[in-house]
């Protein structure tokens, strides 16, 4: 903000008095822009693309809340860089141009700190150990991106959006049990799963069966097996995005598989 007022070379403390302290509330600034860029895509739109992902915000004080060291998301692929930052959850939606399908600029509605839990010294005693896990599993990065999700549909709800169905796309992180098992009702999730996932269909319960309820079915083949089989065609399609390599190739199966119950 003060590079765009171009203020960047003057005196920066009566910005920090303003901004610190938690003065201004941004769910009510983002509140504004969330219901701008669905009312600008249109109401004959059912859907609402949703987008959400981990960012990292590089820092140099040692003492800022928060901060940690790091993977660097930049750095090459073969080698894990660290950098010390802050860690952000970021939830977009995508602003459609021209009020078509097609190319379309993400724009945030959302951007909650995620903070890593400062694991316990070796040799911590019983209490403190506990402590750590229960605020590790309530802060942790899928349970605040859960959390996320269920504000997401709600605050929509209440913009009166409740009609629309929101379409969130998410990495590896956020495919899990933790999300899966509570998704509100409204949302369908798109993620990413490892390519050698186990999956399974859902049991097959028969009449008068003894012994323990079965929980899989057959095994389902692995995303990896299904990439190789030559029994399953490949299709392609134009990102209209991307200028380097604009087509892309998928292959298109459904499978039921068993639910988080």
């Amino acid at each position: 903000m003060l590079t765009a007022s171009g203020a960047q070379f003057l005196d920066w403390s009566a910005t920090y008095r303003l901004f610190k302290g938690s003065r201004m509330n941004m769910s009510k600034i983002f509140g504004c822009i969330r219901k701008e860029v669905v009312l600008t895509n249109g109401w004959e739109h059912p859907y609402i693309y949703a987008h959400m992902d981990d960012t990292l915000l590089r820092k140099r004080g040692k003492k800022i809340f928060g901060t940690g060291w790091m993977r660097d998301p930049l750095g090459p692929p073969f080698s894990s860089n660290f950098v010390w930052g802050q860690r952000f959850i970021q939830v977009s939606l995508s602003l459609l141009e021209k009020g078509v399908f097609g190319p379309s600029r993400a724009i945030p509605v959302d951007f909650t700190h995620c903070p890593p839990v400062k694991k316990t010294t070796k040799g911590a005693d019983e209490q403190t150990t506990a402590t750590f896990l229960q605020q590790h599993k309530k802060e942790k990065m899928s349970a605040v991106g859960l959390q996320r999700i269920l504000s997401l549909r709600e605050d929509l709800n209440a913009d009166g959006f409740s009609n629309k169905k929101v379409v969130l796309s998410v990495d590896g992180s956020y495919t899990n049990e933790t999300v899966i098992k509570k998704l509100p009702a409204g949302v369908e999730l798109i993620g990413r799963i490892r390519k050698d996932a186990k999956l399974f269909s859902p049991a097959e319960v028969k009449i008068n069966q003894r012994g323990r309820k079965p929980y899989f079915g057959r095994e389902l083949p692995t995303p990896e097996q299904i990439r190789q089989s030559p029994e399953i065609p490949w299709f392609f399609y134009f990102l209209a995005s991307l200028v380097i390599r604009p087509n892309y190739r998928y292959k298109d199966t459904i499978f039921i598989c068993t639910p988080y119950t």
